[in-house]
C-alpha cells in the first residue's frame, strides 16, 4: 500500500492514546519548522478524540515551538536530540500511562526505529512536499495500530502449543508413538487463503497483528493479550482447545481483551457456564478435522474393533476390555491414545467401529475422525458435568455426544454389554460419515470462523 501524507490521514477510529508525531517532513516540508496548516487541524480533531499528542524531533524544537505558538494546538514538545538517559527516562514515563502509544513520522530509520524500540505501532506517512508516490511501503514488521487496519477481515495470526526448544526432537519421537489431538491448522490456514485471508501460524511477537486466533497454549493466550494493550491487535478469539483438562477456568480466559471464547462441544459450554455464567458468552466452533476417506468396504462386515482408551478409568476400562474378549471379537486396544496419527488413520481404514473411553474429552478430534472415516462410535458418556468449580470425579466429565446417525453411548459397566450388543445390531444403520461431511469440515470451519470474526467487527 502506498504511503500517504498525514494530512489525508483518515484517524477518526484513534481514540484515547499516546501519539508521538514527528515534525520535520511529516507535519512540516524537510525545510521549513512551520506546521501545515491541515496537518494542525488534524492534530485538533486527534486531541478531540481524547489523544495525547507529543511532537518530537530529533533537533531543538525551539525554534519550532515559536513559529508555531500562534497555532494553539493541544500538544506538547519532545526534542529526541537530548542526552539519552533523559529521553529514555521520559519515554519511560510515557510507556506507564496507561494509553496505547502509537507513532507517525515519514522516516522508516527514525520513525519506525522509535516503533521497534518502543514495541509500539507505526503509521509511516509520505514526506510532506514529497512528490515521490513510490516511496517504500510500510513493512510488515512496522504494525499499523488495530483502530487504523480496514474495517474488514485481513489478517489472522493463528497460536497452537509449540514444543520448547532444545526438546523439539524429544517430543517428534514422543509424538511419533503417541498420537495427539492436535488441530489441522495448515489445513485451516490453506481454506483461509482461498477466502482471501493472510494467514500467520504461530508469527513472533513483532508480527503479531489484525485478528488473532489462540487454538491452544495459556502462553500465547497471555502474548495475544499483551500485543492488543499494546494496540497491535484489534479482535482475540481464545480456543477451542485453551483448557487442557476440566479444572476451573483460570482468570485469563476471563480477561475483558478477549473478544470470542470458542469452544469444540456444547457440554464444555455448559460446564463452563456451571462454573461462571460469564462463559455464557462462549461459541461453539468446531476447528474441523482432514478428510481422510472412507473406510474400505469390507471394513463393515469383517474389520476390527477399535478401543480407544483415553485418560479413562482404570476399573471401566479391564472391565470393558474383559467383556470384549469374553465375546471374542477382533479387536485393537490404545490406552492413552498410544496410536501416531498415520496409525490411527490406517486402523480405522479398517474398522468394523470405535469403542471411546475417556474420562474428558475436550476436542472431540478422535471421534470426529471416526464418523470422517464412516466409523459408527461407541463411547462412554455418563451424562453429567459437575457444577463445583473444581470437578475432581471422573464420572462428572462429558464426552461429544454422537447422533442417531453416528453411533451410541453407555453409561457404566453395567449397561455396557446389553447397549453394545444393541450398537452392533444397529451397525448398518449408522451413517457417520454423511454428518461428519456435513458438520466437521476444515471447509467449514473456516467459512464459520470467518462469520464470527465479520459479525465482531461489524458490532464494535
Amino acid at each position: 500500500m502506498n504511503r500517504r501524507y498525514f494530512k489525508e490521514l483518515d484517524l477518526s477510529r484513534l481514540h484515547d492514546s499516546l501519539i508521538l508525531l514527528d515534525l520535520t517532513g511529516t507535519i512540516t516540508a524537510p525545510i521549513s519548522s512551520e506546521i501545515d496548516p491541515e496537518s494542525s487541524e488534524v492534530i485538533c480533531r486527534l486531541a478531540t478524540q481524547g489523544n495525547e499528542i507529543y511532537i518530537c524531533s530529533n533537533g531543538d524544537t525551539t525554534e519550532a515551538q515559536k513559529k508555531n505558538e500562534n497555532l494553539k494546538m493541544p500538544i506538547q514538545w519532545l526534542s529526541l536530540d537530548t542526552p539519552k538517559p533523559y529521553v529514555g527516562r521520559v519515554l519511560q514515563e510515557l510507556q506507564v500511562k496507561n494509553k496505547p502509544i502509537v507513532v507517525i513520522g515519514d522516516s522508516l530509520h527514525d520513525d519506525g526505529r522509535l516503533a521497534l524500540r518502543l514495541g509500539v505501532p507505526c503509521v509511516l506517512v509520505r514526506t510532506l512536499g514529497s512528490d515521490n508516490e513510490s516511496e517504500a511501503p510500510q513493512p510488515a514488521k512496522i504494525r499499523l495500530p488495530a483502530s487504523l487496519l480496514p474495517s474488514d477481515l485481513g489478517k489472522i495470526c493463528i497460536f497452537t502449543q509449540q514444543p520448547v526448544f532444545g526438546i523439539s526432537r524429544i517430543t517428534s519421537f514422543f509424538n511419533s508413538i503417541r498420537r495427539g489431538t492436535g488441530s489441522p491448522v495448515s489445513e485451516l490456514s490453506t481454506e483461509l487463503a482461498k477466502l482471501g485471508i493472510e494467514v500467520r501460524v504461530n508469527p513472533p511477537a513483532e508480527l503479531i497483528t489484525d485478528t488473532v486466533l489462540v487454538i491452544s497454549g495459556e502462553e500465547n493466550l497471555a502474548l495475544a493479550i499483551e500485543q492488543k494493550n499494546r494496540g497491535f491487535v484489534r479482535l482475540i478469539l481464545a480456543g477451542p482447545e485453551i483448557l487442557s483438562a476440566p479444572a476451573q477456568p483460570g482468570a485469563l480466559l476471563r480477561s475483558p481483551e478477549i473478544d470470542l471464547i470458542l469452544v469444540s462441544m456444547s457440554w464444555i459450554k455448559k460446564w463452563l457456564m456451571s462454573v461462571d455464567q460469564y462463559f455464557e458468552k462462549a461459541i461453539i466452533w468446531s476447528n474441523g478435522v482432514t478428510d481422510f476417506g472412507s473406510r474400505e468396504s469390507s471394513a463393515a462386515e469383517t474389520g476390527h474393533c477399535i478401543v480407544y482408551a483415553k485418560d479413562a478409568p482404570e476399573k471401566l476400562f479391564h472391565e470393558i476390555t474383559a467383556k470384549l474378549w469374553d465375546q471374542k471379537m477382533p479387536i485393537v486396544v490404545s490406552k492413552n491414545a498410544l496410536f501416531s496419527e498415520r496409525q490411527y488413520r490406517r486402523l480405522l481404514q479398517r474398522a468394523r467401529c470405535l469403542i471411546f473411553i475417556a474420562s474428558h474429552d475436550l476436542t472431540g478430534q478422535e471421534l470426529k475422525q471416526a464418523w470422517m472415516a464412516d466409523v459408527p462410535t461407541f463411547s462412554w458418556q455418563p451424562g453429567q458435568y459437575g457444577a463445583e468449580p473444581a470437578m475432581t470425579e471422573e464420572s462428572e466429565i462429558s464426552t461429544e455426544d454422537p447422533t442417531k446417525e453416528c453411533g451410541a453411548v453407555f453409561k457404566n459397566a453395567e449397561d455396557f454389554s446389553g447397549a453394545l450388543q444393541k450398537f452392533l445390531e444397529n451397525l448398518p444403520n449408522y451413517h457417520p460419515r454423511q454428518q461428519a461431511l456435513a458438520n466437521y469440515t476444515v471447509q467449514r470451519a473456516a467459512g464459520e470462523l470467518v462469520a464470527f470474526i465479520r459479525q465482531s467487527l461489524s458490532s464494535r
